[in-house]
């Protein structure tokens, strides 16, 4: 089989402006979540939010080129170029068109579709910006990458919700994997904490409203959990063969070794109460990966911290890996819910993991509920040092994605020696 490693990774999250510094605060037990910058009255019941902040856009990007993007789209160029920079892949030598780029994306521009929906009703349509359609649009983001590189490869945007920054990851493992491709810039971006956004999520009964606590509002998987918190940020990673990274030198990373997707075909928003899709995401990713369940060390969980979601998922782990050896996290107490890229950030949490050797905890877990039987990495973070992970991402629709990581080859070989 065709190996896949990872040789970047750039991101821009609620914990900071790189990769690196969001995995630091999130061992360190910082968090991201605060007060929404957005003008809120008192009609809204969510009023908190984690935000990217200390970011210079304009100056990154060039005042222009930030004119013409959606924010989602911003901050996925901003992890790309920092991706980019540190696998070299731009000096690689590869075709262009044999570069492919694939972003996940599960809104999209909503603050563009927000605006333009303003000036029609207020002004008029002749004052709807000409930009509109190409900002709000969410393929627009790999389309972007593809041009901050050249690449004219296959270009595409998984739209699967919160799932949808895994199934990039996981689609572009396999295009290469089959000759499609022989590299892929590809991960998950997501900005829409507007008005709309929160005042909908809100009326679903999904977002908490610990308004007066913000660091303390997402409980994944305790007792007390009330909903997730909207956030916003971008993590993208460069792929390439195993073979042709190590000729050139490239930093191997991490091995991306399996890709499981399922769809639960119950309900618009809750997950089949017997986790089939979870269960069947899970099987298959260690499947495509040729691995058994006793190789795995820890699992990032999509872990929402909302009462339908975490009790199954727990269930559904327990199910297939047992309940007495694994680690299992989430880090969303921390960052809050990114929606198209939160599947990403699991597997930056699950690289760093395995590079740094500390799992990272799930933060406000006072209270884990009866009958989860799992190891949940409580508050705090642990030091291990896993080999094999599984970031789980469980969507909308019952659209469900796992990737299985594995350490590099040269690390494996290392330890077992």
């Amino acid at each position: 089989m065709t190996r896949i490693v990872v040789t970047g990774v750039g991101a821009v999250s609620p914990l900071g402006a790189t990769a690196v510094a969001s995995y630091e605060a999130l061992i360190a037990g910082r968090c991201g979540i605060a007060a929404s910058s957005l003008e809120l009255d008192d009609a809204f019941d969510a009023r908190i939010a984690g935000e990217v902040t200390g970011l210079d856009i304009a100056a990154a990007l060039g005042a222009k080129d930030a004119r013409r993007h959606a924010r989602y789209t911003q901050l996925a160029l901003i992890a790309a170029r920092e991706a980019l920079a540190g696998s070299g892949l731009t000096d690689a030598g590869y075709e262009p068109h044999r570069i492919a780029t694939a972003l996940g994306v599960g809104v999209g521009g909503l603050e563009a579709i927000e605006a333009a929906a303003h000036a029609r009703l207020t002004q008029g349509a002749r004052r709807v910006s000409p930009f509109s359609i190409p900002i709000l649009i969410p393929n627009m983001g790999a389309a972007a990458l593809a041009r901050l590189v050249g690449a004219l490869g296959p270009s595409w945007c998984p739209a699967t919700a919160c799932a949808s920054g895994a199934f990039a990851i996981g689609q572009a493992m396999q295009l290469l994997r089959h000759g499609g491709a022989d590299a892929a810039i590809c991960g998950g971006a997501e900005s829409c904490i507007t008005p709309l956004a929160l005042a909908c999520f809100a009326r679903m009964g999904a977002l908490s409203t610990r308004n007066a606590d913000p660091e303390g509002a997402v409980r994944p998987f305790d007792r007390d959990r009330n909903g997730f918190v909207m956030a916003e940020g971008a993590v993208i990673f460069i792929l390439e063969r195993e073979d042709a990274a190590r000729r050139r030198g490239a930093p191997i990373l991490a091995e991306l070794a399996g890709f499981g997707a399922s769809c639960d075909a119950f309900h618009d928003t809750q997950p089949a109460p017997d986790g089939r899709g979870a269960i069947a995401a899970m099987r298959g990713a260690l499947a495509d990966a040729r691995l058994d369940t006793d190789d795995v060390d820890y699992i990032h969980a999509h872990g929402t911290g909302t009462r339908y979601n975490d009790g199954v998922e727990a269930a559904a782990i327990a199910s297939v890996f047992g309940s007495e050896r694994i680690l299992v996290s989430s880090t969303k107490g921390a960052t809050g819910h990114m929606l198209g890229a939160s599947g990403a950030f699991g597997a930056l949490a699950c690289l760093f993991a395995m590079q740094r050797g500390v799992v990272p905890p799930t933060r406000n877990l006072d209270h884990p509920d009866d009958g989860c039987g799992l190891d949940l990495v409580p508050r705090v973070a642990r030091e291990r040092r896993p080999r094999v992970c599984v970031v789980n991402s469980f969507a909308f629709g019952g659209q469900n994605a796992s990737l299985a990581l594995a350490a590099p080859r040269t690390t494996r070989a290392q330890e077992r020696s």
